[in-house]
């Protein structure tokens, strides 16, 4: 009995970016029996690659982009009892999952076999997302912890995350205590901590400020834990000078980035320009506890945000704050979220804002925050800034929770992400503060699509007797607890989808409250472009080729394809109503044209081509020239759920007055 072995550098488990980039080779070796001679071989070269079949089937995974799409020049006899296929470049190859793929090598191919034969699978693995998100412990003594991720590769920056909390304990009411480190491929780390002490008489709130590390908790008098960051293959290595418990950690790991750099900056009254980068950035994470030096200071203030500038120049941002006061009779909690300030401080009387900080532009160099109010004084923001090579691959926005469970579908990002990360505290209004609140809080939460975990801290009112908390969750993204380990508010999971994420809510409170959130396109997945080409397409078409007719557009899909024909010819006026002109008369484009072409002239050409060839349009007439741009319909597309604007426009020009004047003379001579 023939059997066959598959072998090959492809068959090794590797990831969807290597079949993409071609030159992977998967060998066939028969046992039992021989292929046919090579003149017959050659004629059955096609059968062979059909047989090379995946478990998945979707409009960009093996089976229609790897497959479908292999020459048989590629299939090779090497002897009589091994063939070779050396896999081209499958540019559009994107699979949504791990692919199993089964070679058959067909009866036609062998000789003595009168059926197929199927050799062992092998498997195209996913490539890793651009975020990943990792739980580990601190040590119980000074060392060196690697929290890794087999397989992420090499991180351009971590966000870091500890507590108090411990391995099994999801919630400590020994204290309120967190931190927030950032770290670059560069070597630089901050990070910025906040303390409230549980069950005592006076207030003991306090901060810390350390450059130089990634983690640090420190009390009023003693450092708990101190440890610097430095990336790794597949993740980040924490060397803890200082640490006797196995805290929990978060490691938060970025991947994909174009440049990246972690500073710290002092504010000054006014707008500071922060400089130095050597690069634009699009995204900027940003902390403070309000300090002018390191080590620790009095006072609980903290502050975390993020700003974005889109490529259309959009500067979204957002931040969540928290307050407590320092060696008070009783607790005065504060707390606030902003989509004006990107960083920012409640006074200590808790009446006002302090200072707020907004990031209002993007430069060559650095970036620049406005400081309100009253002057920051050299206080110091911790920052980690990011260029990326889209600035269309993060979102920065703000969430309202509902007040029953449900599924929330938030489409913002306008993307699948790779990562979402959300932070938020006990704050119902957006844009402003609230002093002596019923209680502060601060989470933050991240989700790779695969893990989910958060962190936070809580600090009860008016409290004569301090009454704090620190938690930790797995498996969930938000989630508020009180210091009696009841959920207060809500508890909530990420999924995500083609547009944003869905966030499920096991509980919920009665009141709705502001959340903050960060996604990060997944850049494995394609952005889905269209091109427009064709003779209707380029700077030499006047007003007299539409009167003429038989013109042609042509739109080529990038990242997608189009829906099946069937599907297609139940759309095709949908495609013509895309095609908008910027001027709107009773003879132009959108009147003459869009209006009245038949969806006869709109063909599916091929899975990624739809040619649109125009009628002779007798009275279409325009004063100036106007731009038609085309915008393809979710309808059209296989997976897509938004419209996709194709590039480049369309201009149409007014006829020359020349044109015009050989056009009669001509018209009258002809009369003649």
């Amino acid at each position: 009995m023939a059997t066959a072995v598959a072998s090959g550098t492809i068959t090794s488990g590797v990831f969807e970016t290597a079949v993409a980039s071609g030159g992977q080779v998967l060998t066939l070796t028969l046992t039992g029996d021989v292929y046919v001679s090579t003149a017959v071989f050659s004629t059955i070269r096609q059968d062979i690659l059909d047989g090379i079949t995946s478990d998945a089937s979707t409009a960009t995974s093996w089976n229609t982009k790897v497959r479908d799409t292999a020459s048989v020049s590629t299939v090779v006899r090497t002897s009589d009892t091994i063939c070779t296929v050396t896999f081209a470049i499958a540019s559009t190859y994107n699979t949504n999952a791990d692919e199993d793929i089964t070679a058959t090598l067909p009866a036609t191919a062998l000789v003595s076999s009168v059926v197929g034969v199927a050799a062992n699978s092998f498997t195209v693995l996913k490539e890793p997302t651009n975020m990943r998100v990792i739980h580990g412990f601190a040590p119980v003594a000074p060392g060196v912890v690697d929290y890794t991720d087999p397989g992420f590769g090499a991180p351009d920056a971590a966000l870091v995350m500890q507590n108090i909390t411990t391995a099994g304990v999801e919630i400590s009411t020994t204290h309120a205590w967190h931190c927030i480190g950032f770290v670059d491929n560069s070597g630089n780390d901050e990070v910025m901590s906040v303390f409230m002490e549980n069950n005592v008489g006076n207030t003991d709130a306090s901060r810390a400020w350390s450059s130089g590390n990634v983690v640090t908790m420190q009390s009023n008098s003693t450092t708990y834990v101190l440890g610097a960051g430095a990336l790794i293959k597949d993740g980040l290595r924490i060397n803890y000078s200082i640490s006797s418990t196995a805290y929990n950690v978060i490691v938060i790991l970025l991947k994909g980035l174009k440049n990246v750099k972690v500073a710290s900056q002092a504010l000054s009254a006014g707008v500071t320009d922060i400089t130095g980068l050597g690069f634009s950035p699009d995204l900027i994470f940003l902390a403070t506890t309000a300090q002018t030096v390191q080590g620790r200071s009095d006072y609980s203030y903290f502050s975390f945000g993020a700003a974005h500038k889109a490529a259309d120049g959009t500067i979204s941002q957002h931040s969540t704050w928290l307050f407590e006061i320092d060696n008070a009779a009783q607790s005065y909690p504060g707390l606030a979220i902003y989509d004006t300030y990107a960083v920012g401080k409640i006074a200590a009387g808790g009446t006002t804002i302090d200072w707020s900080g907004a990031v209002e532009d993007f430069d060559s160099d650095g970036f620049s925050i406005n400081a309100s109010a009253t002057d920051p004084g050299s206080q110091i923001i911790d920052y980690l800034a990011i260029e990326l090579h889209n600035p269309d691959d993060a979102w920065v926005g703000t969430i309202e929770t509902p007040t029953s469970a449900i599924v929330q579908n938030i489409t913002g990002p306008r993307f699948t992400p790779g990562g979402i990360i959300l932070t938020h505290t006990w704050q119902h209004t957006l844009n402003s503060h609230v002093w002596d609140a019923d209680a502060c809080a601060f989470i933050m939460g991240a989700s790779d699509g695969t893990d989910e975990y958060s962190m936070g801290i809580y600090n009860e009112d008016a409290q004569t007797v301090t009454d704090t908390a620190s938690y930790y969750g797995s498996s969930i993204l938000a989630r508020l607890y009180d210091d009696n380990a009841a959920i207060r508010h809500f508890n909530a999971s990420a999924t995500f989808t083609p547009v944003g994420f869905d966030l499920a809510y096991t509980s919920t409170g009665t009141s709705s409250l502001v959340w903050a959130a960060i996604a990060l396109r997944d850049l494995s997945v394609g952005v889905v472009s269209a091109t427009t080409s064709g003779t209707l397409v380029g700077a030499s078409v006047f007003e007299d080729a539409i009167v003429s007719g038989g013109r042609v557009l042509k739109l080529t899909l990038a990242e997608d394809v189009y829906v099946s024909t069937a599907v297609f010819s139940t759309i095709r006026q949908d495609i013509i109503d895309g095609l908008e002109s910027d001027s709107s008369t009773a003879t132009s484009w959108n009147t003459k044209v869009r209006d009245t072409v038949s969806v006869s002239a709109v063909v599916r050409t091929s899975d990624t081509l739809c040619t649109i060839t125009l009628p002779a349009i007798a009275d279409y007439d325009i004063s100036t020239n106007e731009t038609i741009t085309a915008t393809l319909p979710a309808t059209a597309m296989a997976s897509t759920v938004f419209a996709v604007i194709a590039a480049p426009t369309i201009l149409i020009r007014k006829a020359l007055a020349s044109s015009a004047v050989q056009t009669t003379v001509c018209t009258i001579f002809t009369g003649f």
